[in-house]
């Protein structure tokens, strides 16, 4: 059924995806943005080019933070929220 038609109704199990721009990615990795840049162009860091500008998958970057925090044995930045 198309999503234009009457009746549609979007699945529950779609999760909405969250793009995030160089500065943002940045700011939630507290990285400087070029490195960001650096590591997007490079393909180290999973990121999509959309026209002129980079954009960052947020659980997809959280995936790659963790995975990398992992083979390095570091426990990298949180990205939990702080208890209390």
């Amino acid at each position: 059924m198309d999503a234009h038609r009457p009746g549609y109704t979007r699945p529950h199990s779609e999760k909405k995806v969250v793009l995030l721009t160089i500065g943002e990615a940045a700011e939630y990795l507290r990285f400087h943005p070029s490195t960001v840049y650096r590591l997007a162009r490079r393909g180290e860091l999973p990121a999509v080019k959309v026209g002129k500008q980079w954009r960052l998958d947020r659980e997809t970057l959280e995936g790659w933070l963790r995975a990398n925090s992992a083979v390095t044995g570091n426990s990298g930045p949180s990205i939990e929220a702080p208890s209390g």
